[in-house]
């Protein structure tokens, strides 16, 4: 099995006034007759908002239509997420469209900070509303920094969410970078999590920074994808993200795989100098990976079809 890059499927250039740049963190959802794609985009002051991207469901490199309006607009000022709300991940229950998202607020002596919230979809507006004012991951006497891009599904009659933990800050030519692993939340309703400080994924080497987790089960057990990146010159290329792999049987212990070398940078191109931010959908039989290529969204987001 490999995986075939389809190439950029989508970039934002200066659509509208809250949408001028970047189509970060897509986020697939499967509809009738076409794929929903959520993205954050940026608007001229680098403030983030929800919006989409639909697509053909047989031709998925077809782009059907774009949003005119945020999906999810900023919080309120002096909320969590009053900077930029960045989406996540889907989930479907008992017909209700949830989506966890990332709330984001600026700091003083580091850039940001990130929280997790929730939101339903109301299909008359095509926008989400708010289940809680507040987030529902966020800091802990254990998990002191930060916390972004949850993958939440039902596993064994239980909610699981697995998020990207900030573990702290290093300091790299006077600039502090964030240094991440993957940790799992556990849940009897979805918008109540336990969470055991427990790390089911840990970087290699110190500067090592792991993100934005997605899990499908296969006949072998569960497989992870996700991305990760060091701390030195990786906005520029070099130690830049890549999209990873590990497999599980239960979901509690993870073991890294080799990266998969059809994920890798391009030779050339919208993608030719990082993949980040996989997100994966299963469409008629067929796997798609969604991600993000150069400057973290800022060059579109792409897809590849996984084939024999």
């Amino acid at each position: 099995m490999k995986w075939n890059k389809l190439g950029c499927i989508y970039s934002v250039e200066n659509e509208n006034n809250w949408m001028v740049s970047h189509a970060q963190l897509p986020t697939p959802f499967l509809m009738d007759d076409r794929i929903r794609v959520f993205i954050m985009t940026r608007n001229a002051q680098n403030m983030s908002r929800i919006g989409f991207v639909d697509l053909d469901r047989q031709q998925p490199d077809k782009v059907l239509g774009i949003s005119q309006k945020p999906a999810l607009d900023l919080g309120p000022c002096g909320g969590f997420d009053d900077r930029g709300v960045a989406p996540s991940c889907m989930v479907e229950v008992n017909g209700r469209w949830l989506m966890y998202f990332v709330g984001i607020t600026p700091k003083v002596t580091v850039p940001l900070s990130y929280a997790i919230g929730v939101a339903e979809y109301d299909h008359a507006s095509e926008t989400f509303k708010r289940l809680y004012p507040g987030p529902v991951v966020d800091r802990t006497p254990h998990e002191c920094f930060l916390f972004t891009s949850p993958f939440v599904h039902h596993y064994q009659q239980e909610w699981r969410m697995y998020y990207t933990s900030g573990t702290g800050w290093v300091d790299i030519n006077d600039t502090p970078e964030m240094l991440y692993d993957i940790k799992l939340a556990q849940s009897s309703c979805g918008t109540l999590w336990q969470r055991p400080n427990h790390s089911c994924l840990q970087p290699d080497y110190p500067e090592e920074a792991l993100a934005r987790p997605w899990i499908i089960e296969t006949d072998q057990g569960l497989t992870m994808y996700y991305c990760h990146r060091g701390s030195r010159g990786f906005r520029e290329g070099q130690n830049a993200y890549a999209i990873g792999q590990a497999t599980s049987q239960d979901g509690m212990q993870w073991e890294r795989l080799p990266d998969p070398p059809d994920l890798g940078p391009s030779e050339q191109g919208w993608d030719s100098q990082m993949t980040a931010y996989p997100a994966l959908l299963k469409v008629d039989g067929r796997y798609l990976m969604f991600y993000n290529g150069n400057g973290f969204g800022k060059s579109g987001f792409g897809i590849a079809e996984l084939v024999e």
